[in-house]
């Protein structure tokens, strides 16, 4: 089945505008999203779900955005049609300022890292910058591999490198947001230990994409070069000596 193609840059500006309406009210919350290369960030992992899910699972299936945050990837996803339920432990701040997060068909847990879920509901599961701050890696997992159907998918996106430059920096700059940074092998093992085949993986992130804490000026300059720096940095991860480097590892893995 061919993925749904959405309105790619009406999906960038409501971003933008969500990161700028954000802070206008002292919401800095959205910082991330102001910057049309960050927000593009999400688009590039909701085409490749979409696209990847349709071709080896198909649109009668759901597929579970686990840690859902502010649901802009819930909504991207839904853009291209798909059945998605939308997961978190607590509301995000400031949903006013979120133009689509009533569009969200939402569960709100209450004893992490159980999730009140059927067993092999979904399709998929899908985790963008969430695994990382969880208390029980093994405990999480399992309840992601308990909700999946055999041989579904889990997608993860935005898992940091022990070895990335711009992580390593933020640790000497006291800015370092994630508390779990892990090797390539130390990765995949845990996922196969927990019950996950590696399907494929790939690096992310060597440039700079969301320039959180910078003016606003240089994130809307940056933001011009949109395509070309999602361009060079895919070409630069390709590179052995620069992988490594990159910020961000991903993952898609089969349950056994």
């Amino acid at each position: 089945m061919k993925a749904e193609t959405p309105d790619i840059t009406l999906e960038l500006r409501t971003f933008v505008e969500l990161g700028e309406r954000g802070r206008k009210r002292g919401h800095h919350c959205f910082d991330h999203l102001d910057c049309r290369v960050a927000a593009y960030n999400y688009i590039r992992m909701a085409n490749l779900v979409s696209t990847h899910f349709n071709d080896n699972h198909g649109p009668s299936h759901k597929i579970l955005d686990w840690g859902c945050g502010f649901g802009q990837l819930s909504w991207l996803l839904k853009n291209r049609r798909m059945q998605v339920i939308s997961y978190d432990v607590a509301p995000p701040p400031a949903t006013d300022c979120i133009p689509f997060y009533d569009q969200l068909e939402l569960v709100i847990g209450k004893n992490p890292p159980s999730l009140p879920l059927e067993d092999e509901e979904f399709g998929a599961v899908v985790s963008c910058g969430v695994l990382e701050h969880v208390d029980d890696l093994s405990a999480s997992l399992s309840e992601i591999r308990r909700v999946l159907k055999p041989g579904g998918s889990f997608y993860l996106f935005m898992f940091p490198s022990k070895y990335s430059w711009l992580e390593g920096l933020d640790v000497l700059r006291g800015k370092s947001e994630h508390p779990l940074k892990l090797t390539p092998g130390e990765l995949d093992y845990l996922l196969f230990k927990e019950g996950f085949n590696i399907e494929s993986s790939w690096q992310i992130n060597f440039l700079p994409k969301s320039l959180q804490g910078l003016p606003i000026g240089l994130k809307r300059f940056y933001g011009k070069f949109c395509r070309e720096i999602h361009n060079l940095d895919f070409f630069l991860c390709k590179l052995a000596p620069l992988r490594l480097l990159a910020r961000f590892q991903e993952r898609i893995a089969r349950k056994k």
